[in-house]
């Protein structure tokens, strides 16, 4: 840039030129997957895989600057982040699965961008969408050496099967219904379509409903189960309509 004058300047005159970079949203490309976080927002890009930025606090379009933050997630790859949600004071965030690697879930952590820190719980299950996570609170505890009677946990699912995380352990609790995970059963979820997968949290019954996508042919859910979280059974339920989601309304 060239700045010329066509007077003479007194010398006392300061002349000051002040630049302000600007950025389009549209340049980091589709975002996949958002959530809030201590005060901010917390961004999926298409065009930064493997990252997730957190806005300032208060100023959820704001992603630049000292008091906003890029963070790392998973194990370094480039899959990208599919599903946040917030777990307790955290996050979690889970990467796309790809390939015989899987994906990722990662706990991100901390109070500001300079103690924002990730705890990687898995480098090979992920999930499929924003749809196929979900957080449930006030579900009780199974294990006889822990004193807190409640807790929450986020059941997800996977192409490895349905799981569940506490935020330090990853359980499997898919094992009665399996079949739906494995590619050797002319029932499993079909490959493809792994955005149609879906779970939602039923607080009228305190169970968690699934569709799923099964068989060579269906191209929208048609298996509906049903997982009590208090027992740990599961269900089979019918529904007049293949639903494509489920949310509870106030």
């Amino acid at each position: 840039y060239e700045v010329s004058f066509n007077q003479t300047l007194t010398a006392n005159m300061v002349v000051s030129i002040e630049v302000m970079p600007v950025f389009k949203m549209a340049d980091m490309g589709k975002c996949f997957a958002l959530s809030s976080f201590k005060q901010r927002a917390v961004y999926s890009f298409e065009k930064a895989p493997g990252y997730v930025m957190i806005s300032s606090p208060a100023n959820p379009m704001v992603i630049n600057g000292e008091s906003a933050a890029l963070q790392e997630i998973g194990d370094g790859r480039a899959n990208r982040a599919v599903c946040i949600k917030k777990f307790y004071n955290e996050i979690l965030v889970w990467q796309e699965e790809k390939g015989k690697d899987g994906g990722c879930l990662t706990l991100i952590e901390g109070y500001s961008p300079s103690t924002f820190g990730k705890r990687v719980l898995s480098t090979v299950l992920g999930t499929f969408s924003a749809k196929s996570a979900i957080v449930v609170e006030d579900v009780p505890n199974v294990d006889p050496n822990e004193k807190v009677v409640k807790r929450a946990i986020a059941i997800f699912l996977s192409r490895y099967g349905v799981f569940y995380t506490d935020g330090k352990n990853i359980v499997c609790i898919s094992s009665a219904i399996q079949n739906y995970f494995d590619s050797r059963e002319s029932e499993c979820i079909r490959r493809g379509y792994e955005t149609e997968h879906w779970i939602d949290y039923d607080s009228v019954y305190n169970v968690a409903r699934v569709g799923l996508v099964s068989g060579s042919s269906a191209t929208v859910p048609n298996v509906f189960l049903v997982y009590d979280v208090k027992t740990g059974g599961w269900s089979t339920d019918e529904l007049t309509q293949p639903f494509s989601c489920h949310a509870e309304v106030e």
